[in-house]
């Protein structure tokens, strides 16, 4: 993962981490779904409920990732990541329909045996918000799978073949994944089975927390209301999330012992709350990467002479000179650039018959990354390029670091038999704050 990671980030030739691609999206669809599944069998293990419904999102995720491997090797939607069409295509087609059928039968069949007992007891309860996050994913991945099929769905019968980009899937699922974050930020503070009005004045934290992102946008200069939106509940997100780490960290202080082996001991005793947490933040760090990316990215194409100098944000390049090499496979022109005392190289490779890739040069930080792509060269010595700068990318990668170790940290060593029913909290955590109580 680490070395896809890096190979996206500095060879992809437009510069970018996510564009939406068919193959992009079929290889998110499982994971929405099985995210989903782990968040709603809480509610299974506590409660004893909605154990049809995880069935159903478990077969789901199944079905996601074989149809993903469908519409990578047999080519019926156009990506410029899929496999070449071969004949493996339709057998994975009628596994899926197999599959389908079979596990449809199966769930049906059980259906009964699956029925809960105890009906949710009440919308305003962190079950309810556990059931909210649950639907806003299933929402998410029916809009992306609805996009990715209109292709092929609007040709059947001769039709003519529509096709969305990436203003449908920001359209659609952006304000789903607004909502989740905001439910990021309330849904653990909700009190189990029926939460009446005093924990809203658990939320005080995330409010402040909300309210200073927002004012120091608007010091930055942001004015756009999606952009404050977005960074207040992002604000309010990570202030849930470092709130409970910091909870955990203080109640250490009041164990026997020193405060980092009663830390540590804490953390093992109550892995999945601390873990989850770890997660939480993560998810946080890269949507925040996302945001600072989509809504703050600057863009210039230009043509420049040996040289000349471009100025984009706050870096300013110094175009030298343009290199070529022959290999046995394509012609690559690298490109030098000069910001400050580094030397930035894009190359720019042509394949044979007329075929044309780029490698990205890029310069990183913590708060922004620089992008050169060589886009043109031109016989009067002339060069293009295409310049992004994108704001919190390093985040993204930091923030899926911190995800995958949470998920990792959850899942690692087993987990003491806990009595079901509602003294399950207390008995898995001696830290019982305003959300557990």
């Amino acid at each position: 993962l680490t070395l896809g990671m890096w190979w996206a980030y500095h060879v992809l030739g437009w510069g970018g981490y996510w564009g939406w691609d068919p193959v992009e999206n079929v290889a998110l669809l499982p994971w929405l779904a099985s995210t989903a599944y782990i968040h709603s069998a809480q509610i299974q293990e506590r409660r004893g409920t909605l154990r049809a419904w995880n069935f159903g999102l478990v077969i789901l995720s199944f079905l996601l990732a074989i149809f993903g491997t469908f519409v990578v090797r047999s080519g019926i939607i156009q990506s410029v990541h899929s496999f070449a069409v071969s004949s493996i295509g339709p057998w994975f087609l009628g596994f899926l329909v197999a599959c389908i059928s079979f596990s449809g039968l199966v769930l049906l069949i059980r259906l009964p045996e699956l029925r809960s007992d105890a009906p949710l007891e009440a919308l305003v309860s962190r079950e309810g918000a556990f059931l909210l996050n649950n639907l806003l994913f299933v929402a998410i991945a029916f809009a992306v799978l609805w996009g990715t099929l209109l292709p092929v769905v609007s040709s059947l019968g001769g039709g003519q073949q529509l096709v969305v980009g990436p203003p449908y899937y920001q359209r659609a699922a952006g304000p789903l994944f607004l909502l989740l974050l905001g439910l990021l930020s309330v849904g653990p503070m909700v009190p189990w089975q029926r939460a009446d009005n005093r924990w809203l004045r658990s939320l005080r934290t995330q409010a402040v927390a909300a309210a200073m992102v927002v004012i120091v946008l608007l010091a930055a200069g942001v004015r756009s209301p999606l952009p404050l939106l977005t960074g207040a509940l992002l604000g309010a997100a990570g202030a849930t999330c470092l709130l409970e780490l910091y909870r955990g960290a203080r109640f250490a202080r009041r164990l026997k012992g020193s405060w980092l082996n009663s830390a540590w001991q804490l953390g093992l005793r109550n892995r999945r709350r601390y873990a989850a947490y770890l997660a939480h933040l993560g998810i946080v760090l890269i949507a925040a990467g996302i945001a600072g990316s989509h809504f703050g990215q600057q863009e210039r194409a230009v043509v420049l002479n040996p040289g000349q100098q471009v100025t984009i944000g706050n870096y300013t390049l110094t175009y030298l000179r343009t290199s070529s090499v022959s290999l046995s496979d394509s012609d690559q022109y690298t490109a030098e650039l000069r910001l400050g005392p580094e030397t930035l190289r894009p190359q720019h490779l042509v394949y044979g018959g007329g075929q044309s890739g780029t490698r990205v040069a890029v310069r990183s930080s913590p708060l922004e990354d620089l992008y050169v792509v060589l886009s043109s060269v031109n016989r009067d010595g002339t060069a293009g390029f295409l310049f992004f700068v994108n704001p919190l990318v390093t985040w993204i990668w930091a923030g899926a670091a911190i995800l995958i170790y949470g998920v990792w940290l959850g899942s690692f060593g087993a987990r003491p038999a806990v009595e079901m029913g509602a003294k399950r909290e207390v008995a898995s955590s001696p830290l019982v704050g305003a959300a557990g109580k």
